[in-house]
C-alpha cells in the first residue's frame, strides 16, 4: 500500500460522497472492487467503528477500492 494509493482512494471517495465527479472508468473499477470486497473473508469491521479494513493488506474500506492503481493482495481484482 503506497501513500499515493491512500491519497487517491480517500480523495476519490470523498469527492463522490460530496457530489463531485470522477472519471467513469474509476467509478466502474470502484463498483466492481466493492462488490468483490464485500464477499471477501479478509474484510473485517474495526470494533467500535464503522470503517472496515482488509485484514490482509490493512487498507481502509471502501476508500481502497477508489484508488485505481491499488492491487488486491489476493489478486481478486481484475485490474
Amino acid at each position: 500500500m503506497s501513500l499515493k494509493d491512500i491519497k487517491d482512494g480517500w480523495y476519490n471517495l470523498v469527492k463522490v460522497m460530496f457530489g463531485g465527479k470522477v472519471p467513469l472508468w474509476i467509478e466502474n473499477i470502484a463498483q466492481e472492487r466493492y462488490d468483490i470486497c464485500l464477499e471477501c473473508p479478509h474484510l473485517k469491521t474495526i470494533p467500535g467503528c464503522k470503517i472496515r479494513r482488509c485484514a490482509k493488506c490493512g487498507c481502509g474500506f471502501p476508500a481502497m477500492v477508489w484508488a485505481p492503481q491499488k492491487k488486491c493482495p489476493d489478486n481478486k481484482w481484475k485490474r
